[in-house]
């Protein structure tokens, strides 16, 4: 019915603008002939009354009817396409709605194609372990993602303003470089240059994962939203020393320094990094709409495969892609309407 309406406004106004215009009668041949009547009529020559002037040329209204003209079709075209596809989409879904069927717990070969609905936490077929490559002080099993966060012990310079103005450096545990060439002064408070390999990192590993017998593929696990928050991994007492650093810890965070500790204490020195770690492990609960195929799920009909974090009913999970999609419509035809009102006022 929407479609109906903005395909009718459409052509309404198409049709009002392109009648709109009319180019003006020959001014030059009117005045002729009003003068020769005038002249003929009276005794009285008016022709050397000063003339009026001449109206301006009407390129600037020729410009603006066809610019106009051009934003309606180009805000109808967008405003079509798009109402077209939305209709496509709502009538794709609403059918999602009264086929979708519950993942029984033993694959039936009768259901390939069919759309599946399968929720459950996440789970392996083999232990697997994830390990940091540069610094292998850590190694955690059963994870999808390890974090590593790196932060460098440097000179700050801070301006203090207490009744006259000075400088004033101290030492804080920075997140990046802080350049100190642009210090005061920058030869008794220089920081060194990052080192290269240790940068912030997230690393990954794509076990074989299942919820109940259905098998994720690549692609689902690829979509699965990670909005758990990360666990803190606890440093263990593993390595003393490791390419070329010497390793403390604490509850948080492993230390990483060039400088042997005093008494035994560590104190942190500039240059120093802290490294630390957090997980996310497999027990995730995901929720997950497809085409059964197999023992896996694919996109249904070559378009549907969704993928949430959380137990989510099917319904729910409907209805989200439907409201996501509704308001996007919206948005569009706000803004397809905002381009059919300025190319009409531009075409009258």
């Amino acid at each position: 019915m929407v479609l109906h309406i903005t395909i009718l406004i459409y052509c309404l106004l198409l049709c009002y603008c392109s009648g709109f215009y009319t180019y003006p009668s020959n001014s030059s041949d009117s005045s002729i002939t009003t003068e020769n009547t005038i002249q003929e009529s009276g005794s009285e020559n008016y022709s050397d009354l000063p003339s009026i002037p001449e109206t301006p040329s009407n390129s600037a209204s020729v410009v603006g009817l066809v610019l106009g003209i051009l934003i309606l079709v180009v805000g109808g075209a967008i405003w079509g396409y798009f109402e077209w596809n939305y209709q496509i989409t709502q009538k794709f879904l609403n059918k999602c709605l009264n086929v979708v069927i519950d993942a029984p717990p033993i694959i039936d070969s009768g259901n390939n194609g069919k759309l599946i609905f399968v929720a459950g936490n996440l789970q392996v077929g083999i232990p697997f372990y994830l390990q940091d490559p540069f610094l292998p002080i850590v190694t955690v099993s059963e994870a999808l993602l390890l974090k590593r966060q790196v932060e460098m012990y440097q000179w700050q310079e801070e301006t203090i303003k207490d009744g006259l103005k000075a400088i004033d450096y101290k030492h804080v545990w920075a997140r990046s470089q802080i350049n100190s060439s642009h210090f005061k002064s920058n030869e008794a408070h220089h920081n060194p240059d990052w080192d290269p390999k240790l940068q912030n990192a997230t690393f990954s590993c794509q076990p074989e994962a299942f919820i109940g017998p259905y098998r994720m593929s690549r692609e689902i696990l690829k979509k699965i939203p990670i909005r758990e928050k990360l666990r803190l991994v606890h440093p263990t007492p593993i390595y003393d020393s490791l390419n070329k650093y010497i390793i403390y810890y604490d509850d948080t965070y492993y230390y990483l320094t060039t400088q042997e500790a005093v008494e035994g204490e560590y104190k942190p020195g500039i240059g120093d990094y802290r490294i630390k770690y957090s997980v996310l492990h497999i027990g995730t609960a995901v929720s997950i709409l497809g085409a059964q195929d197999g023992d896996t799920l694919t996109r249904y009909e070559g378009k549907l495969l969704t993928v949430e974090s959380g137990i989510i009913s099917a319904d729910k999970l409907l209805e989200r892609k439907l409201s996501n999609r509704r308001t996007k419509q919206y948005i569009i035809r706000i803004f397809s309407t905002l381009l059919l009102l300025i190319g009409f006022i531009l075409a009258t």
